[in-house]
């Protein structure tokens, strides 16, 4: 017989769970944002809001493969949809190949995917030096998605706990 353990309790043993890899991540990444910056151009708060945003989509990238691999009941597949969701991503992000010139199917996934908003972001603050103003909206739905991801994360985990024998079958 297993013990039902609470969603607060969940939420805290998923974030436990990925503490250090986000905060290695994180680390990682303020050291090639500022190397790869010239300091001097760049304001501080261009460089703080870039961080926290990249910040906020990696951990939001963190979410959406756990929700990918709960939701299947297997790591495998996980792994495969999170592919699915990021491959295409620089594709249509806008920077490798124009945005304005990919069809109109391929602009809504690419408005649905997280990297696409993060670069206009970037774009915007590191190259362009737009007001901080402008990219705020964006900070603000990766943190609102990072949250809604890791509340669903936290209920599949639920279900998944739930329905062990279903864990990694085909």
């Amino acid at each position: 017989m297993t013990k039902k353990a609470s969603l607060s309790v969940l939420l805290f043993g998923l974030l436990g769970k990925y503490f250090w890899p986000v905060l290695a991540y994180s680390l990682w990444a303020a050291l090639t944002l500022w190397l790869a910056t010239p300091q001097d151009n760049i304001a501080l708060d261009a460089m703080l809001t870039t961080y926290a945003a990249f910040s906020l989509l990696m951990i939001l990238s963190f979410w959406l493969g756990a929700i990918f691999t709960l939701g299947s009941f297997s790591l495998r597949m996980g792994l495969s949809s999170t592919g699915f969701i990021s491959v295409p991503s620089y594709a249509f992000a806008g920077v490798t190949y124009p945005y304005i010139a990919i069809s109109d199917n391929a602009k809504y996934w690419a408005d649905a995917l997280p990297l696409t908003h993060y670069l206009k972001l970037h774009i915007a603050q590191l190259q362009m030096a737009a007001p901080v103003a402008i990219s705020l909206p964006i900070v603000y739905g990766l943190l609102l998605a990072s949250c809604l991801t890791m509340l669903l994360s936290t209920l599949l985990t639920k279900r998944a706990l739930a329905h062990p024998e279903r864990w990694g079958a085909r």
